[in-house]
């Protein structure tokens, strides 16, 4: 379920949200040394289809290992911690927002297969 909604759902909305998000992961404020460091790894954690993982908490080794090796040695855990605290403010919505997107969709297409759908209500659906 999870794979699907946040990979592979073809549907336009989730598509158009997805990119949006992933935008947004590019665009996060990069001020200090370990952030330069840690958040593009991060990144690219969050974009593979077990992703949603690593924004819930919920690591696999696979992530943790490769986490890790992003990590040096004078790297505190208390800087390690406020960078992923400060991150994840932007990771943990971003699953909220998909959700959304997934359940509008499902809205549109349940609409769109109704015997009485109205067109331009559909059409103003699906611009938003």
């Amino acid at each position: 379920m999870y794979y699907h909604v946040f990979r592979l759902c073809p549907h336009p909305l989730l598509h158009k949200c997805r990119a949006v998000l992933i935008l947004q992961l590019d665009q996060y404020p990069l001020t200090t040394e370990i952030e330069k460091r840690l958040i593009p790894h991060i990144v690219q954690l969050v974009l593979p289809p077990d992703g949603h993982r690593f924004c819930l908490g919920n690591w696999n080794s696979a992530q943790l290992t490769s986490f890790a090796s992003a990590l040096l040695p004078a790297d505190s855990s208390e800087a390690i911690e406020a960078v992923l605290l400060d991150f994840s403010r932007t990771l943990v919505p971003r699953i909220d927002v998909i959700w959304e997107a997934r359940k509008q969709a499902k809205y549109i297409e349940a609409v769109e297969n109704s015997a009485g759908a109205d067109l331009i209500s559909l059409q103003a659906l699906q611009r938003k």
